[in-house]
Order: structure tokens, then C-alpha cells, then sequence
């Protein structure tokens, strides 16, 4: 008796069985393999950042500037791979397709056989892919951006879970959010029961370089929850495509739509045509946030450097649960941002509140004082004494 299971590129089944296929010792030995390198985009999002894990058994073993770039195989398409899973007669095959009725490129589809009767061994296999998968995403936030098509998602990078106590606010507004969100992602039940959406939306706003975006990060790996970042301005977006995509986001992750400013359906009214290249109308943008079709489960962060050109009609409550200003850094930002950055120094406190004094009536965003402080990166003493370049440069 045969065991069948066939899953589409679509299904994020799909990149735990390929990951786990990639570094199993039979495609390491096997004759029809596809070659990848690190630094092509659809493939760390198939693999999953394997690279990191198992692409060092496949670096070049030279010194030339690809040193840094690695490689790794995976069972070719069109082939049927044969191995042993716990005893059994197993065989891969990959396969291209056309979905009808859709402008896209050929998507991949994996069917797996296992010569057994027990469907149990298809379940431990699956899950074995994907606690090897989970297992590799551990300690990092993964972010993912639309594919090229805008159909689907891709993995754009996954970085380290940036610690909370990285960022400095003022008015508790970090651990303000931290605790809503908390309380979302744990509170299903509550809604539920109530009738309420699943769902939680946040707006940031505040001039650029406060800090909104590193916000997020900063909240996602708290809350260990992945980040899906969607450009609203892009003119290859409409709305079907970008429906389809906020539909595909898996519950529990968080979407960023950053600058929601620039897209014009967010600051146009509803009658208002459109005389640029962008295809994003307004009620598609409202009804992906929370129509009748919208996904639950998710957070959706929004910000904004103009908070007074967005469309009362996108930050209604019901759509925008909770705003946050995020302003230029006070008096306590500075100190504890130059006491953060040069930490160790001798009679660093005295000299942080000197440095603070001094720019007690500047408007200087964080992402400069930190440019300012890599100037003079081991010279603490140095960064007080030209800190009259903030005084001169601070931001109106």
C-alpha cells in the first residue's frame, strides 16, 4: 500500500518539506540536484535560512570575495527521488504548474510516497520538517516583501530579535504597546466569545528617524512574531493582489505598511480619481485592513511621518485601535541613548548629563543622535565637546 501527500509552493507546508529535503543526506549524494547560491532571494525564502545552518558545508573553499556567498542542492523538479524514511520505500517528486485563470508564473507543486499503510508516518514526516524548520527561525524575527508578481510572499531576510531594551522612548510608549499586543495575541478567546474581529491595529507617527520602524522589530521579536512588510505605493499592487496577500498572511504575524502617507488612497477622498500610476483605490485599501474578507489573527502597524494627510476614514477606530506619537528624543531619551551607547566609560554618568544639558532645547531625532555618536564611537569626551554640530543641525 502507497501513502500520498501533495503539497503547492503556496502552502508554507511546502518550504519545511523543501528545507528538510535540502540538507537530508540523500540529496547531498543524489546525481539530479539543482545548485543554489545564498544571495538569490527565492531561494532563501524556499530554504527557510538553511544557509546558515547547513551552507558552510557548501562555501567555496577559496579566499576571492565569493568566500561569502554559499551554495547548496535540492532534489531537481521533474525527477523521482528515492530513499529510506524509519525503513520505509519513500519517493519524492517535483513538478511544475501552470494554476489557470491566473497571470503568474509556474508555481512548484511536491508530492511525497511512502510504500506504507500507516498514515501516521506522513504525519511524523511533516513534522519533523517543520520543527527543523521552526528550529532554524529560532532567536530571529523573519521579515518577508511580495514576490515579484505580487502574488505571493517571499522571505526578504531574517535578522536577530532585536531586545526591547534597545530602544529608548519616552512616556513608556514601548511598554505601553508590548502590553497591548501581549494581551491580543494571548486574548483570542476574549474576542471571540464577544464577537469581536481578531484583530489589532497600531498607528505610529512621528517625524522619520524616531524610531517607528524599529519599534516594530523590537516589538516582533518580544512577541516572537514574523513581519510582513506591504508597499501600498507600489504601482506593480492593486487591489485583488494586495487582498490576496493580506489573506495569506498566517495568523499571529504582524503586517508593516510603512509611509502609508505616500500611498495616495490613504490621504484621498473616497470620490477623488486617480491621475498617477498608482492602483490601489480606496476602499480596497480599507476593506484588505478589515472587510468582510479580511484575515484575523494579525496585527497591522501603520506609520507615518503626516499623520494630518491620512483619511479619517483609515484610522477610525474599528481599523486603528491605538496611535503613538513618536517624537523628537527629550531630555531622559538623550542621557539614557549616550549612556546606552557608551557604556563601561569612566565617569560616563556626569559626562551624559552634561551632553543632555547641552541639547535640552534641541529637536534631534534618535537615528542622528546614533550618527553622531559612531562619529565618535570610543571617544565619549570628544562627542561632548562638538556637540555643538547637534545644536546647529538639529531638525525643525
Amino acid at each position: 500500500m502507497t501513502l500520498h501527500l501533495s503539497v503547492d509552493q503556496d502552502d508554507e507546508a511546502y518550504h519545511w518539506l523543501m528545507s528538510y529535503f535540502a540538507q537530508h543526506p540523500y540529496t547531498q549524494n543524489c546525481r539530479h540536484v539543482s545548485v543554489l547560491s545564498s544571495d538569490n532571494r527565492a531561494v532563501s525564502n524556499m530554504l527557510g535560512g538553511l544557509f546558515g545552518v547547513f551552507g558552510s558545508m557548501f562555501a567555496p573553499q577559496n579566499n576571492s570575495e565569493e568566500t561569502d556567498k554559499q551554495i547548496m542542492f535540492t532534489p531537481v523538479d521533474g525527477v523521482r527521488h528515492f530513499f529510506n524514511y524509519k525503513g520505509k520505500l519513500t519517493w519524492i517528486y517535483i513538478e511544475k504548474v501552470m494554476p489557470k485563470g491566473e497571470e503568474k508564473k509556474n508555481r512548484e507543486k511536491l508530492t511525497i510516497t511512502i510504500l506504507a499503510r500507516d498514515k501516521k508516518i506522513l504525519t511524523d514526516l511533516v513534522e519533523e520538517a517543520r520543527s527543523l524548520f521552526k528550529e532554524h527561525k529560532k532567536d530571529k524575527t523573519v521579515i518577508y516583501s511580495p514576490s515579484l508578481d505580487c502574488y505571493d510572499w517571499e522571505e526578504l531576510t531574517r535578522k536577530p530579535k532585536r531586545p526591547l531594551d534597545s530602544i529608548i522612548l519616552g512616556d513608556n510608549i514601548l511598554e505601553d504597546i508590548v502590553t497591548d499586543l501581549k494581551s491580543f495575541v494571548d486574548g483570542s478567546k476574549f474576542y471571540y466569545t464577544r464577537g469581536i474581529p481578531y484583530r489589532r491595529g497600531v498607528l505610529l507617527k512621528g517625524p522619520p528617524g524616531t524610531g517607528k520602524s524599529s519599534t516594530v522589530m523590537a516589538v516582533a521579536g518580544e512577541l516572537g512574531l514574523d513581519i510582513y512588510v506591504l508597499n501600498v505605493s507600489s504601482n506593480k499592487l492593486d487591489d485583488e493582489k494586495m487582498a490576496r496577500l493580506l489573506h495569506k498572511v498566517p495568523q499571529k504575524s504582524i503586517v508593516l505598511i510603512e509611509d502609508v502617507d505616500s500611498c495616495e488612497s490613504a490621504i484621498e477622498s473616497a470620490n477623488m480619481k486617480f491621475d498617477s500610476d498608482q492602483h490601489i483605490s480606496v476602499s480596497g485599501l480599507l476593506n484588505s485592513i478589515d472587510g468582510l474578507g479580511a484575515q484575523e489573527g494579525r496585527i497591522i502597524f501603520l506609520t507615518t511621518n503626516h499623520p494630518e494627510k491620512l483619511n479619517e476614514a483609515l484610522i477610525r477606530p474599528g481599523r486603528i485601535d491605538r496611535k503613538f506619537h513618536i517624537g523628537f528624543a527629550n531630555k531622559n531619551q538623550i542621557k539614557m541613548l549616550f549612556l546606552n551607547f557608551y557604556q563601561g566609560e569612566e565617569n560616563i554618568e556626569q559626562l551624559a548629563d552634561n551632553f543632555t544639558e547641552k541639547l535640552s532645547n534641541a529637536q534631534i531625532t534618535p537615528a542622528k543622535l546614533q550618527g553622531y555618536f559612531m562619529k565618535y564611537k570610543s571617544n565619549p569626551k570628544k562627542a561632548f565637546e562638538n556637540v555643538g554640530e547637534l545644536s546647529n543641525e538639529s531638525e525643525f
